[in-house]
């Protein structure tokens, strides 16, 4: 088991992954040209026991997901996705975007479905960082999406603390002939969440976050094999 040691781990997770976004461009096709703009909702807890070892996480992201899928191949969508993980396996579900309510001030965040086989993901989860779209996705830095858990009843709520964290960020970035320019900013608020997962019981985490990540993005040329070796 893996013991949490510093309780702001999830931040930096959440602002790494807001930053990864601007490693590689993933329009419409990773590495095509032209103007884009990507939009991402999140919400994540990290649990464990008395003792402080861990027992599991549960995140939720809306927004521009990439996927290398199981059998070859890449595959990008728009989508709002639930990662739930455990020390004995995970999972990583597309859920309707009804179940995933965030309050546009970040004050608040809730997911109640249950989520089966039916609705799992087609392949791993990829991030910006390693090649994927940069949709920002948050089950970066929380483990790998599938694997282990096939079905899963969440009921979690997130209440925020009331201080927003505004982040502003610009970069550039170049592989061959293709670059691009693009300027983002990720917010986040501590939000305590509290809840129960059928596979762990009744959870809590005083230092979950809720966060809305954004991306505008110009881009030039197109970004070669060498480059781009998953193909988005």
């Amino acid at each position: 088991m893996v013991k949490r040691f510093f309780p702001a781990a999830g931040v930096i997770a959440l602002i790494s992954i807001a930053l990864a976004g601007t490693a590689t461009a993933g329009p419409g096709g990773f590495g095509n040209g032209g103007r884009f703009t990507f939009n991402d909702l999140s919400a994540n807890a990290n649990f464990v026991d008395s003792d402080g070892f861990f027992i599991g996480f549960v995140n939720v992201d809306r927004g521009a997901q990439s996927f290398r899928l199981r059998g070859g191949g890449v595959m990008e969508f728009n989508a709002t996705v639930l990662n739930v993980g455990t020390p004995a396996g995970n999972g990583c579900w597309i859920i309707p975007d009804s179940a995933f309510a965030v309050a546009g001030d970040l004050s608040s965040a809730s997911v109640n479905l249950t989520a089966d086989a039916g609705m799992a993901c087609p392949g791993l989860p990829v991030s910006g960082a390693a090649g994927g779209r940069p949709g920002l996705q948050s089950v970066i830095g929380f483990g790998p999406g599938g694997g282990g858990l096939t079905s899963v009843t969440v009921d979690m709520h997130w209440t925020g603390s009331g201080g927003l964290w505004e982040n502003h960020s610009s970069g550039t970035s170049r592989c061959g002939s293709y670059n691009n320019a693009n300027q983002g900013t990720f917010d986040f608020e501590f939000a305590p969440a509290s809840g129960s997962i059928d596979v762990m019981g009744s959870v809590s985490d005083p230092f979950a976050q809720i966060g809305h990540s954004t991306m505008n993005e110009t881009a030039n040329g197109t970004a070669s094999g060498a480059c781009n070796p998953l193909g988005f």
